[in-house]
């Protein structure tokens, strides 16, 4: 069905992708080059074109920079699987362990160049995970926000809500919630209002274990034991 559809229109990126996805468990090299296909095909460059590469690579020859090969790194350590939820939050944009795979290169071209900073960082950014200043609450914050921004644009065409004004709302009042339910927050109220915060950013693992606290606190909650014995709801 793909083959014929990219027969009659090879310009669509999101065929591309589609494609890309199909051969991802059989043929990682096939799926790459279909990825970088539907990459230089999306009308919304987020993201460079593959074209950049020797332009880079010419440039940096040229002037006499040190060229890091992040794509190099990122795909080492997927083991040339092209990478995924384990290395960026979406389409763009790294993880906290994509950051540290960055960082990790960078110091290690710097060690190789200069014989600087040779103690700090391991192949995979594992150094650079265990000190980065970030705080539970950053991550907290990022693992709220991430799946609420895929509901709006460009993610969807069509967002039916406001994701500037109603996100910072909704992750500031499930953070401020968090803390409560860490302080040992029994109130049936606050852990049901927070259940239903984790069901509409889409976190149904965090969803079910503030119904799972409900249940504890009221056993005979009807909500909670159907949300946790209906596997369809999430």
């Amino acid at each position: 069905m793909f083959t014929r559809a990219w027969n009659l229109d090879s310009t669509y990126a999101g065929l591309a992708f589609e494609i890309g996805k199909a051969y991802l468990g059989k043929d990682p090299c096939k799926a790459d080059r279909c990825f970088i296909r539907a990459n230089d095909l999306d009308l919304l460059k987020f993201r460079a074109p593959s074209a950049f590469d020797p332009v880079i690579e010419k440039a940096a020859g040229t002037c006499g920079a040190y060229l890091v090969d992040l794509k190099q790194a990122f795909y080492g350590h997927s083991k040339g699987v092209p990478p995924g939820d384990e290395l960026f939050f979406e389409h763009v944009h790294p993880n906290l362990q994509g950051y540290a795979l960055m960082a990790a290169s960078f110091a290690g071209r710097i060690s190789r160049c200069f014989g600087a900073g040779k103690q700090a960082a391991g192949a995979d950014g594992a150094v650079f995970s265990e000190t980065l200043p970030v705080i539970r609450i950053d991550t907290l914050y990022a693992e709220l926000a991430m799946p609420y921004l895929k509901t709006g644009w460009p993610f969807k065409e069509n967002p039916s809500h406001n994701t500037a004004g109603t996100l910072y709302q909704t992750v500031n009042r499930a953070i401020s919630l968090e803390k409560e339910t860490e302080e040992g927050l029994q109130d049936k109220g606050r852990l049901s209002e927070l259940a239903r915060i984790y069901e509409i950013l889409r976190l149904y693992d965090r969803a079910a274990g503030m119904y799972e606290r409900i249940l504890l606190v009221d056993p005979s909650d009807s909500i909670a034991r159907e949300y946790l014995e209906n596997d369809t709801i999430r």
